[in-house]
């Protein structure tokens, strides 16, 4: 719902559209950090 927001917010202005972009990218950057990492401890927990 937020998301939405921010996401038209962002629209009206190509700056914020740039950001939100940046913002989006550097999420997506940590979650897949987050991911491999909770897999890799997902992987030990099953070998043992």
């Amino acid at each position: 719902m937020a998301a939405m927001v921010i996401h038209q917010s962002a629209l009206q202005s190509p700056s914020g559209a740039f950001h939100l972009n940046v913002l989006l990218s550097c999420l997506q950057r940590i979650g897949n950090r987050v991911y491999g990492f909770a897999f890799k401890l997902d992987v030990k927990s099953t070998e043992e």
